[in-house]
Parts: C-alpha cells; sequence; structure tokens
C-alpha cells in the first residue's frame, strides 16, 4: 500500500499545537529510501518570539516558577511515562526520520525517558550551600529560577 498523503507535524507553543507564523513547512526524508516521510511546520523568527513570550507568561504568573519541587517532579514523569507508553509510535518516527534500525531507535526513545526520571529526580532536591564566614554571619545561596532564555 502506498501512502499518498504525508502526516503533517505542527510546532506546540503555548501549549497549542500552532502552523508556523509564515506557514512555511519542510519535508523530512528518510535516509533509507530517500523519500519524504513527513512535513514539518518550519519555525522562524516569529515563532521563536512567540514561544519565548509564552514561556516567559508562564513564569511569570507562576504556573512553573512558583510549582512545588514535588508537583514539578509529577509532571516530569509523567512526561517519560507518556514517551514510555508511546516507544512503538516514537521509534517508527526516529527509525523513519534517521535510518537505524529499529532496536536501536527503541533503545534512544526509552534512553529519553531514562533522561527525564532522572532530572525529575533533581527537580525534587532543593538544597543551597552554606559559606562559612568569620564571625557571627551566615552566608548562604539558593539555587531559584530566574526566567526564561532562549
Amino acid at each position: 500500500m502506498v501512502q499518498t498523503t504525508l502526516d503533517s507535524y505542527k510546532l506546540v507553543i503555548d501549549g497549542q499545537q500552532v502552523d508556523a507564523a509564515e506557514e512555511a513547512t519542510f519535508e523530512t526524508i528518510s535516509p533509507a529510501n530517500n523519500e519524504a516521510v513527513g512535513r514539518i511546520a518550519k519555525a522562524g523568527i516569529e515563532d521563536v518570539n512567540r514561544a519565548v513570550a509564552a514561556a516567559r507568561r508562564a513564569f511569570d504568573d507562576g504556573r512553573w516558577s512558583k510549582m512545588t519541587p514535588l508537583e514539578r517532579t509529577k509532571r516530569m514523569r509523567r512526561m517519560a511515562d507518556i514517551i514510555r507508553e508511546r516507544v512503538d509510535e516514537l521509534s517508527r518516527l526516529e527509525t523513519l526520520n534517521s535510518g537505524k534500525i529499529i532496536v536501536e531507535a527503541r533503545a534512544d526513545v526509552l534512553n529519553s525517558a531514562i533522561c527525564i526520571d532522572y532530572y525529575a529526580s533533581l527537580a525534587g532536591q532543593t538544597w543551597g550551600e552554606t559559606i562559612p564566614m568569620n564571625g557571627p554571619l551566615l552566608d548562604y545561596t539558593v539555587r531559584e529560577p530566574i526566567g526564561v532564555c532562549a
């Protein structure tokens, strides 16, 4: 059976799947057979600015910056769980995109979930550093989110 239409993939900005502002797309080509396997939204400067503005709003309104470490950990672990739940689909896409064998693609996908789990465990760690001082002084550092970067 020949696929006559390509799957299309949009940008995700502010939690929504959206077209690129200039409606530009590109085809991703499988190195296995040089055939197009998908049409991808091509982000431009305006799209980057929209994504940064959305991230800034999420930081400023506290959705992420004021989230408790426990909640942040839960969300990141859920992301890893979703990757594991969709391992077959994601492995197939990676195989089409990169040309690597499915076994390697599956290992890569599962390793990405492991990495997210690791960083999720760090999200729940809140610690600072105490620096010895002369006299009756206390000097310490606390790590806090500083905002959006792109």
